[in-house]
């Protein structure tokens, strides 16, 4: 177990977390709560303290030093979308719960079928992934696990009291941007007044990219690739590129119907039981 830290280092521990889903609007939500005046969160956005296998070892100490710049803030959080992948990092609620006991749990949800084809995009652009879209979310646990909503936010309510954990919807982060954020402010304990700045294109920006081809990442790693690159034309670079890139969007990447059947079936269970966290006109993304 790690060590609590001694003296005033305990004051600069954070008073809410935002813990996922992955692909949800996470760094939307960073983005807009940082930039209010009495909320302090590092620049530094996943930290993944509370996951064993990347910092969890790192030790208390440097975990508060993070949040040291904001000692006199009204609220310090953080946000780590890992924070919310069990089972593949298990044990995050029970650490989180033994060294912030107190603090306040945002958990930012998504149209599964969504947020599984931009976690595929995103896992397809880094390299990660190059099985076909309904090889891979049907064979990889992962984008599945990630997407079961309300097994991931029970495990907290297991360590953390109801009142502590907030659920909100990317799509209401998008549609009424201002509005949950304000529902948010009011739960980490700031003046929920204040109006955040718009952050166009951060919810879902997969959309907005593309992954360079097979032949463009060979042709990157050949010494000398990117001296002989400016040499060359200014048109057949452009070419090149438009040849050797692929587009991340919904249109040049569709979610077979028979992935869709399937997904929602599996997620059925886990949407009727998410609704006890959101409104009670909540659609259920058409699946439950």
């Amino acid at each position: 177990m790690t060590r609590m830290p001694d003296g005033e280092s305990h004051t600069f521990l954070p008073s809410f977390v935002i813990v996922g889903a992955m692909k949800a609007g996470t760094t939307s939500l960073w983005t807009s709560l940082r930039s209010h005046p009495d909320v302090f969160m590092p620049d530094e956005k996943e930290l993944d303290f509370f996951v064993a296998e990347k910092r969890w070892g790192w030790g208390l100490d440097w975990y508060a030093q993070r949040f040291a710049p904001g000692a006199s803030a009204g609220a310090r959080g953080e946000a780590s979308t890992n924070y919310s992948k069990y089972p593949l990092f298990a044990g995050v609620p029970e650490r989180m719960a033994s060294v912030i006991p107190d603090a306040r749990i945002v958990y930012v949800v998504r149209d599964p079928i969504e947020r599984m084809r931009a976690h595929y995009l995103h896992a397809f652009a880094e390299g990660w992934e190059r099985r076909p879209m309904d090889r891979a979310v049907l064979e990889d646990p992962q984008y599945l696990d990630v997407s079961r909503y309300a097994t991931q936010v029970e495990r907290y309510l297991a360590v953390f009291e109801r009142s502590q954990v907030l659920v909100a919807t990317a799509e209401n982060l998008r549609v009424d941007h201002a509005g949950t954020v304000s529902r948010i402010l009011s739960f980490i304990g700031v003046d929920p007044a204040w109006k955040p700045p718009r952050v166009e294109g951060a919810i879902h920006a997969t959309a907005d990219k593309v992954a360079r081809s097979r032949a463009a990442r060979f042709v990157a790693r050949i010494p000398g690739s990117e001296v002989f690159s400016r040499l060359v034309p200014p048109p057949v670079r452009r070419a090149w590129g438009r040849h050797t890139t692929i587009a991340l969007d919904r249109e040049h990447w569709p979610v077979p119907d028979a992935v869709r059947i399937r997904v929602h079936a599996a997620l059925r269970p886990e949407v009727e039981r998410l609704r006890d966290f959101l409104d009670h006109d909540w659609d259920g993304w058409g699946i439950a």
